[in-house]
């Protein structure tokens, strides 16, 4: 049951076209905002409350979202290898599904506080650092990368079917894996070098500020690049305040930022900085035991495929928000392939254009789910190896699964539904409507 206070008549907020959430035609301020649940259940009486808070979230980010938007793009759009920033305030409607995830893990499944809403949206500015493709890459250009591999005649050959994607023995599947991604890896640095030495000059910049260290010391330690050292003393640097790194890759995909650059950052953030890091556990030896680097490892890895490295930060006034760094072409299907993942979570803030996905979605067995997965992990890292300037062949849906799974389909729908959203919302006008 919820226990809320008396805020007057219920009713239906439209938020965006199609879409609405229940709240109060007369909330009261945010220090009275009280929500229960129990059970995993809402009272309609809290489920208004909750949308109440998810109003008030939405007016806050939004106020905050200029500062933090232009904080972004002064220390990340001027870099060579970015193709693009965009940041955005998260909206009510996504905030009310969070709010309710958040609530069902809140201690008492309590919230007794507007603060304990906004401090579930860690995330509630969202900002994208979207990275330029590299060249393609000729025969000849690979034949010299897989020469400086220095490898046996037997794995020379297994990398080279695993690079132009032949027939491999399913037992060689792991082993071609960690061959090619160690062939790969000099171009998953060189693609994204510019935005991690930005990131370490942003955290070592934020330690010097809260006084944690000094250039001095810095230089003593000997683990920077005379670079970024000479960067830190001779630029103008923002700091970065982050509070969490997720390095995000499939089981057979390569993530966004190498080891290598999962250790700079780790070095930047210093030993005793408590800033959890999820990614490949080759990363982080030294920082957290054997034990722990598993747990690490195995969280960063997504059965769909899904890549790109997050990072959750405290804004300079004070919003939380999200920052992902992606490639342009992996930042595409991100926008629409997370859709399977958040209808099998719960989450469904999608319009009547994706009922045939959605209900096919729904009928999957799990059995059936983890093959799917596997099919939007290949078509993942078919984006990923364009980006990098490998060869790739497109992956196909299997034939066990409706059309309307493929990843074409998918991309279709995110269009069309982008297309009528923007229409609609031309004359929306936000209202109440009495429920």
């Amino acid at each position: 049951m919820g226990t809320v206070q008396l805020l007057g008549k219920i009713a239906k907020y439209f938020v965006k076209p199609g879409k609405s959430i229940l709240a109060h035609t007369n909330p009261k301020s945010a220090e009275f905002f009280t929500c229960a649940m129990k059970d995993g259940a809402l009272t309609r009486e809290a489920q208004a409350s909750l949308g109440d808070a998810s109003l008030f979230v939405e007016n806050l980010l939004k106020s905050q979202q200029p500062a933090a938007q232009k904080e972004i793009i002064t220390i990340f759009d001027h870099l060579g290898s970015v193709k693009q920033v965009q940041n955005r305030a998260k909206g009510a409607l996504s905030i009310e599904t969070k709010l309710q995830r958040g609530l069902k893990k809140a201690e008492n499944q309590t919230f007794t506080s507007m603060n304990d809403a906004v401090a579930c949206i860690e995330d509630g500015i969202g900002s994208r650092v979207i990275t330029q493709s590299l060249d393609k890459l000729n025969k000849s250009q690979i034949d010299k990368m897989i020469a400086a591999q220095n490898l046996s005649k037997e794995d020379a050959v297994l990398l080279r079917k695993y690079i132009y994607q032949e027939p491999i023995d399913p037992t060689q599947v792991d082993k071609g894996f960690r061959l090619f991604e160690e062939f790969a890896r000099p171009l998953v640095e060189a693609r994204s070098r510019e935005v991690v030495d930005q990131l370490t000059l942003g955290i070592l910049k934020n330690r010097i500020i809260k006084g944690e260290t000094t250039i001095e010391e810095l230089q003593t330690s000997g683990l920077f690049k005379d670079d970024i050292l000479r960067r830190l003393k001779s630029e103008e640097i923002l700091p970065i305040n982050i509070t969490e790194i997720n390095n995000y890759r499939g089981p057979h995909g390569l993530a966004e930022f190498s080891n290598n650059q999962i250790r700079q950052l780790a070095m930047a953030l210093g030993e005793d900085s408590g800033v959890v890091i999820i990614s490949d556990a080759r990363g982080l030896s030294g920082r957290w035991s054997a034990e722990q680097l598993e747990k690490l490892s195995s969280k960063s890895i997504k059965n769909s495929g899904y890549r790109t490295a997050q990072m959750n930060v405290v804004h300079q006034n004070g919003a939380l928000g999200e920052i992902q760094f992606r490639g342009e072409m992996t930042n595409m299907i991100g926008e629409y392939e997370h859709i399977a993942y958040d209808l099998r979570q719960g989450k469904n803030t999608l319009g009547e254009m994706f009922e045939p996905f959605s209900n096919a979605v729904k009928n999957l067995k799990d059995e059936e789910y983890a093959i799917y997965n596997q099919y939007l992990e290949s078509c993942y890292n078919y984006y990923n190896r364009i980006e990098l300037g490998l060869p790739a062949i497109k992956p196909k849906l299997p034939q066990q699964f409706p059309k309307v799974l493929s990843e074409e389909s998918m991309k279709a729908l995110h269009d069309k539904n982008h297309i009528l959203q923007k229409e609609l919302e031309k004359d929306f006008v936000r209202y109440f409507e009495a429920a």
